[in-house]
């Protein structure tokens, strides 16, 4: 079942709110990095769409040893706000990480 409708299921359910998110007037970012089960680092972006009260998976991306650095950040924030569209970003919650102070 997972491999059928349950997986089909929830991939339209991820499009249909990204494509809210786009068609939003703003949203905002959040991220959290953390280490995944194999030991590599893992970024992942979250979009809320205040007005629809939604919250979306965005993107997930794997890194190496640089995923941990201030600059390797700010690129991949950057990154995800211009796929979005940079002036419908309203604002941006990352997580405590010792990079992000």
């Amino acid at each position: 079942r997972l491999g059928e409708n349950l997986l089909d299921e929830a991939y339209e359910e991820i499009k249909d709110s990204i494509s809210k998110a786009a068609s939003a007037s703003f949203v905002c970012i959040t991220s959290d990095t953390t280490t995944n089960t194999v030991g590599i680092p893992v970024t992942n972006f979250m979009v809320i769409n205040p007005a629809a009260q939604q919250t979306s998976f965005y993107d997930s991306i794997e890194g190496g040893d640089e995923s941990h650095t201030a600059d390797h950040v700010a690129v991949e924030i950057r990154k995800c706000m211009t796929s979005i569209g940079i002036d419908k970003v309203a604002g941006l919650c990352t997580d405590n990480a010792p990079v992000m102070r």
